[in-house]
């Protein structure tokens, strides 16, 4: 990690802060007037107001910076969403939770903090799975089974530990990747995208999940918390919805089946994540829509 200097009990600390997600959470607990520090990896986030430090969450770096910063929450974001790199590179789907979360949750332990893990709709892979907070995981990838073994470490430890599942969209300047960034970028340059009719999610917009989350923590420990959009929509009525939105025409739209694509990883048809908290599903799917195509990190 760069630099050297001391902070003492932060609210909290970000691991993962130059993702989509980690951005806007960041910006949230601050102009909330929260106390924070976050890490990046490879791209450093355009962030002010609070310690920004590099920091690898497969290495012991991300638990020398909790014992450095002493924070009340710390929100563990730092995971490749590259499915494919998952699938081929499986350290990368593993790494982070194995040395990096065994030494992550010693220094929660040691400091107090209050682990916040951001795990995934990918856990839940076979189609006829429940997808509750209780339902058993069920993956299908390298991805979600690496999702899964480190929830089962944190469940196992004796450290204040809430668990988060849920599909953030957003737009992220920083790199081209995720479905939002290929969407926008395809219709806007008038190109032909396929939407899968066969594959369902329940996405939030990270602006909207972003607010959500910033209380997390607060509570009891030992919660499995599901945030979703309702009712589940497919990606090629997510694609036809973008097109609307951003004034292309829908026609650029194709109908595709997900049996069809070439991806190196299998992928769920269904994403859909179910909940019995009424308060953390979100029903007006069309502004979170607009709002995860519209507002970037």
């Amino acid at each position: 990690m760069a630099g050297d200097s001391r902070l003492s009990s932060i609210d909290s600390l970000v691991l993962g802060a130059s993702g989509t997600l980690g951005q806007f959470l960041c910006r949230n607990l601050i102009e909330s007037g929260k106390s924070i520090a976050g890490t990046y990896f490879s791209s450093r986030p355009s962030l002010n107001g609070l310690r920004l430090e590099r920091a690898d969450a497969s290495s012991e770096e991300a638990a020398r910076l909790v014992k450095d910063t002493r924070p009340a929450r710390v929100f563990h974001l730092a995971w490749s969403t590259n499915l494919d790199e998952c699938e081929q590179k499986p350290d990368v789907a593993y790494g982070p939770a194995r040395t990096g979360l065994k030494s992550l949750l010693t220094a929660c332990r040691e400091t107090g903090a209050h682990l916040i893990f951001m795990s995934s709709d990918g856990i839940f892979g076979d189609p006829a799975c429940e997808r509750f907070e209780d339902s058993a995981p069920c993956p299908i990838n390298h991805y979600g089974r690496g999702k899964v073994e480190a929830e089962n470490r944190i469940r196992e430890s004796d450290v204040d530990w809430t668990i988060l599942r849920a599909c953030p969209l957003g737009l992220n300047r920083h790199h081209n990747r995720g479905l939002v960034n290929w969407a926008v970028r395809s219709l806007r340059d008038g190109a032909k995208v396929t939407g899968f009719t066969d594959s369902s999610f329940t996405p939030l917009s990270a602006t909207t999940l972003a607010r959500m989350l910033a209380s997390v923590g607060r509570e009891k420990s030992g919660r499995i918390l599901h945030f979703a959009s309702a009712p589940p929509i497919s990606k090629y009525d997510f694609l036809k919805k973008a097109a609307r939105i951003l004034g292309a025409p829908e026609s650029q739209v194709r109908k595709g089946s997900i049996r069809d694509a070439t991806f190196k990883a299998p992928r769920p048809t269904r994403q859909d994540l179910q909940t019995r908290e009424p308060a953390r599903r979100i029903f007006d799917i069309e502004s979170e829509l607009r709002d995860s195509l519209s507002c970037e990190s």
